[in-house]
């Protein structure tokens, strides 16, 4: 999966940025799987729109602590962008996938999930007619493969 990341990215070598982003994408992935773990014991417990908002409260918490250091005025004017944002692309996902692992394994979530990245190369070809180069598309293959053999060792 690394290595797919390392060829789908451009120019990493010169962009320690672009490094410390893959790194901290990584991290992300790996708390994600335990957070996927932990909603398919907790959704056979609880309904999934209390679960979400238990989540959502606990996420505004952490990026109110970040205010001081961002500045509460550049929030204000889109506070109803941010509104929309919130409800559409972050409420309604989290309860659609919350609600998917009541019938699907957690492992099946979890993949259909990582590849989010191999969809964005996809939607950006066809929505934005941003075309990928070479590398982009022998890593969005690696991370394809990594999906698959991994689904396919851990099913067995």
């Amino acid at each position: 999966m690394v290595l797919g990341l390392y060829l789908v990215v451009p120019d990493i070598g010169e962009e320690a940025q672009i490094i410390e982003g893959m790194c901290w994408g990584i991290f992300s992935a790996f708390l994600f799987s335990i957070l996927s773990l932990a909603n398919r014991v907790q959704i056979q417990k609880t309904d999934s729109l209390s679960l979400t908002f238990l989540q959502n409260t606990g996420a505004a918490i952490t990026a109110a602590l970040f205010i001081p250091l961002t500045g509460f005025q550049e929030l204000v004017p889109q506070w109803s962008l941010l509104l929309m944002l919130g409800l559409l692309c972050t409420t309604l996902p989290i309860v659609l996938l919350l609600n998917s692992l009541r019938y699907l394994k957690a492992q099946l979530v979890s993949v259909v999930t990582c590849l989010e990245p191999f969809y964005g190369i996809l939607l950006a070809a066809f929505l934005l007619s941003e075309i990928p180069s070479i590398s982009t598309l022998i890593g969005g293959t690696v991370i394809m493969g990594a999906v698959i053999l991994g689904s396919s060792v851990r099913g067995k």
